[in-house]
């Protein structure tokens, strides 16, 4: 599974300002109200666990579902604890009403990949 910090540069290269030049993580930073520490820092090697609101933030920036940083890519399974149960794990008890909602967003997605990739698993097989 591709890690936030992966997904994150992708974004950063394939969603240019509309002149067609890269974004400023400075830029990032305050059109989607973050601060740029935390951009660096995850697009650092550094492991992160950003906040719901960091990721819905970015997420609204580049147009792309909270989800997005958590789906497994389809040429890569993935190894270990999937990204969104770390998340949950570290304290879904204790989130916020809305963040409750993205975070159920994010394992309906994940659910549905995982559907959809058992399905063509089955179908490779017959």
């Amino acid at each position: 599974m591709a890690d936030i910090r992966t997904k994150l540069k992708k974004l950063i290269q394939e969603k240019p300002k509309p002149d067609g030049t890269a974004y400023s993580l400075d830029e990032i930073a305050a059109y989607a109200h973050v601060s740029s520490s935390t951009i660096r820092h995850l697009l650092s090697f550094a492991p992160s666990n950003p906040t719901m609101d960091t990721i819905a933030a970015l997420a609204s920036f580049f147009g792309v579902s909270p989800g997005y940083f958590f789906e497994v890519d389809a040429d890569n399974d993935s190894e270990g604890e999937p990204e969104v149960t770390k998340l949950y794990l570290r304290g879904g008890q204790d989130l916020s009403p809305r963040d409750k909602r993205i975070l159920e967003e994010i394992v309906k997605l994940a659910e549905q990949l995982a559907s959809k990739q058992g399905k063509s698993s089955d179908q490779a097989r017959s």
